[in-house]
């Protein structure tokens, strides 16, 4: 029963601590990073699910689904080239270049 109890406080906590600074993950790659290893190393996985507390609170759920249309259309797009497989250096360098104002995506 303390377990339990535990664990519904650290997710309170981490849900007030998203609330807090939900701006900052949403505009920050580092600060997004930072915080997404936090969850995966207490066991939480803010991109489960599009429709769940995270996706609602962070918007991560839409920003990763949008970015994972774009890296297939560029995968799309140069497999003329390249078979379709291509080094995600050369894919980031390719959305930032399509999308000037989006330089919050990092390797």
């Amino acid at each position: 029963m303390q377990l339990h109890a535990s664990l519904s406080t650290f997710r309170s906590s981490l849900e007030q601590f998203a609330l807090k600074y939900k701006d900052e993950i949403k505009s920050n790659p580092l600060f997004r990073a930072q915080f997404h290893r936090m969850c995966t190393a207490t066991g939480v996985d803010p991109l489960a699910c599009h429709k769940g507390f995270w996706a609602q609170i962070l918007g991560l759920g839409d920003f990763y689904a949008e970015l994972s249309v774009q890296i297939m259309d560029v995968c799309l797009s140069t497999r003329d080239a390249n078979g379709g497989i291509i080094e995600m250096a050369e894919v980031l360098h390719i959305l930032q270049t399509k999308h000037k104002h989006q330089n919050n995506i990092t390797l």
